[in-house]
């Protein structure tokens, strides 16, 4: 499967064009481009340099606040690049594969989520069951996605199979790159705080983030650029005051932002959670979840499973719904669109009630799963997501 956005450059190296420069083609952000050149001045705007040195390729970093990184490891002074090297300067991915450098403008603009699930299954003494089956849609960046869905009906499933954790027969797309093939790569970009958390009882909270920073950050970031990483994670969630406080003496909101921040020390770009608002009242799960929010306007993509949706659901841009089929017992795509459209999709006025809806008579539901799944079928691929 292609993504017809992909419109890939090959330029290839050579000792007639021993330097090569990465510049930005357009305003921060948006694209880079390489060129060829015999020498470069002080005067070009560019963020990193490829040189042939004693028949090596190296690449340096310069003038750049991004970054320039080199399989997901930021490069501060310069390294010699190696055959299937992936470089990422600001929105464009470069593949060196020592006679040539390919690179295309679309790689990773827009930051969206293309999920292609054909299945995804387990065996257990020698039977296929299949778990998921048939479900499509694409996520563009800046959006908040619920996921609801009944027992069974696949919810973490989905999200093990999106973030490359449980690999299904699938396509997923970041922004066009194959997140299975380039896990190695991609793994960086993606967060998932699940329902429980792995915290210390009795580490610091600053010290549960320099830890994570240390594992979750390149080597080659320096002490004081953890140090300030860290402060600046700690700031956004509310928790400078409780940094030298112990794991084990936080409330339970508090345990929970500290387990966001964890997986958001690295910055991804694509952010899943598993009920973060579970065992929370409905201020603190408010003012968590606005952080969640925050996250999202920052051009980056959230997906949340929560089974109390409604008293947040002001701050989610569409829904995904996924229901248990009653003849197959397969969980499918019952629904993805905004929010508004949802509840005329379904004739309901809560999420809530979305769930008893696709729910089995026998889990108090009323059973309708197959039909609002054949119903989501019959809409026109290119208008899922904006009915």
């Amino acid at each position: 499967m292609e993504s017809a956005d992909l419109q890939w450059k090959r330029m290839p190296l050579s000792e007639c064009f021993p330097i090569i420069r990465i510049r930005k083609a357009g305003e921060k952000g948006e694209q880079a481009e390489a060129d060829a050149e015999a020498q470069i001045s002080e005067d070009d705007v560019h963020e990193a340099v490829i040189r042939l040195e004693e028949k090596e390729w190296r690449l340096s970093s310069v003038h750049t606040v991004r970054g320039i990184f080199v399989n997901g490891e930021r490069v501060f002074d310069s390294r010699t690049l190696r055959k299937m090297d992936v470089i990422c300067a600001g929105d464009t991915l470069f593949f060196f594969n020592g006679e040539a450098l390919f690179y295309s403008h679309t790689v990773l603009r827009g930051n969206n989520l293309s999920i292609h699930i054909e299945e995804r299954s387990v065996k257990s003494f020698f039977k296929k069951h299949i778990l998921l089956q048939d479900i499509n849609l694409t996520i563009e960046p800046g959006n908040m996605v619920l996921i609801l869905g009944g027992s069974g009906a696949g919810k973490t499933t989905f999200v093990n199979a999106v973030t490359g954790y449980e690999k299904a027969k699938a396509q997923i797309l970041q922004s066009g790159v194959d997140v299975y093939e380039n896990y190695d790569v991609l793994k960086h970009s993606i967060g998932f705080v699940p329902q429980q958390d792995l915290l210390r009882e009795d580490d610091t909270v600053k010290m549960t983030l320099e830890n994570a920073a240390e594992m979750r950050l390149s080597k080659k970031y320096s002490g004081e650029e953890r140090n300030v990483r860290v402060q600046t994670v700690l700031e956004m969630f509310g928790l400078s005051v409780q940094q030298n406080e112990l794991v084990r003496k936080l409330s339970g909101g508090q345990r929970k932002r500290l387990s966001i921040c964890v997986e958001f020390i690295s910055d991804p770009k694509l952010f899943f959670l598993d009920e973060p608002d579970s065992g929370l009242d409905g201020v603190m799960a408010r003012d968590l979840m606005e952080n969640l929010r925050e996250i999202a306007n920052e051009n980056k993509i959230v997906l949340v499973i929560t089974h109390t949706p409604d008293r947040v659901i002001d701050l989610f841009d569409q829904v995904i719904v996924l229901a248990k089929g009653t003849q197959d017992h397969i969980g499918h795509l019952a629904f993805f669109g905004a929010v508004e459209e949802a509840r005329k999709f379904f004739s309901k006025e809560t999420m809530e009630e979305i769930v008893l809806a696709v729910n089995g008579t026998n889990e108090g539901g009323e059973g309708r799963a197959d039909e609002f799944i054949e119903k989501f079928k019959a809409i026109n691929p290119e208008e899922r997501g904006n009915v």
